[in-house]
Parts: C-alpha cells; sequence; structure tokens
C-alpha cells in the first residue's frame, strides 16, 4: 500500500519505535520561553507519547522521545530533566541529561 505524502517509516533506537513526523505535529512554539509546548496525550509527569517497546505499545514521556529524535541514540538509561521547569517542554535544548536513571 502507498504511503500518504507527509507521512514517514517508524524510527528504532534501542527498544523503542515511534513515528518522528507525528511527534511533531503535537507540539507548538513558545515565542517567549522558546518552549515546545506539548499539546498531546498529559499525565502526572507531563506529556505523553504513544510509542512501541520492543514491539508492544505504551505511552512514554514527550521530553525521552524529543531527545531520541535529537540525539539519535535510547534513552534508556538516561534521566532527562527540564531546564524550564515546564512539565509540558519537549524542547531538547532545555533537557539536562543525567546517567544511570533508575530502571
Amino acid at each position: 500500500m502507498p504511503r500518504k505524502p507527509g507521512h514517514s517509516r517508524n524510527t528504532q533506537y534501542g527498544a523503542w519505535c515511534f513515528n518522528p513526523v507525528l511527534f511533531h505535529k503535537k507540539y507548538i512554539v513558545n515565542e517567549i520561553t522558546n518552549c515546545w509546548q506539548w499539546q498531546g496525550a498529559q499525565g502526572p509527569q507531563g506529556a505523553l507519547f504513544g510509542c512501541l517497546k520492543n514491539g508492544k505499545g505504551q505511552m512514554t514521556q514527550a521530553r525521552r522521545v524529543a531527545y531520541m529524535i535529537e540525539h539519535r541514540q535510547d534513552v534508556q538509561e538516561l534521566e532527562l530533566r527540564m531546564t524550564c521547569h515546564n512539565k509540558m517542554c519537549v524542547n531538547p535544548q532545555h533537557m539536562s541529561v543525567h546517567k544511570n536513571r533508575k530502571i
């Protein structure tokens, strides 16, 4: 079946698989703060995005997907904190990265 224009294949990093084109349609940029304000699903920890992990559907923090898109690497062992303190921001430039995330 031919794909529609603007639709790309899913991207995979480690166990995670997601659609980056769909991801980029889910936020708006705040011109003042430069936060990428998430418009999609929300949970207690902030922005959520649907992915496949090990072939099974699950929601994950949208900031983790943003980091994978920006840095092209798995985030399994990383803890990402938002330096802007906006739990709905998914701008990778607003993240501080900490290794050895407790899984």
